[in-house]
């Protein structure tokens, strides 16, 4: 378990696009983490506007 008491979580928004895009690449089985499967900026552009 990991506990922090210095995170701050909020909605993310269009600036955060390329940070969302680049952490979710570090997070992929490949990369040792626990993500199959990778989404594109375009991808989760649309799926912020919903």
């Amino acid at each position: 378990m990991f506990k922090a008491d210095n995170i701050i979580i909020k909605i993310a928004n269009s600036i955060d696009l390329e940070g969302i895009v680049k952490l979710q690449s570090e997070n992929q089985k490949s990369k040792g983490g626990t993500l199959s499967s990778e989404l594109n900026i375009n991808q989760i552009e649309e799926m912020m506007k919903v």
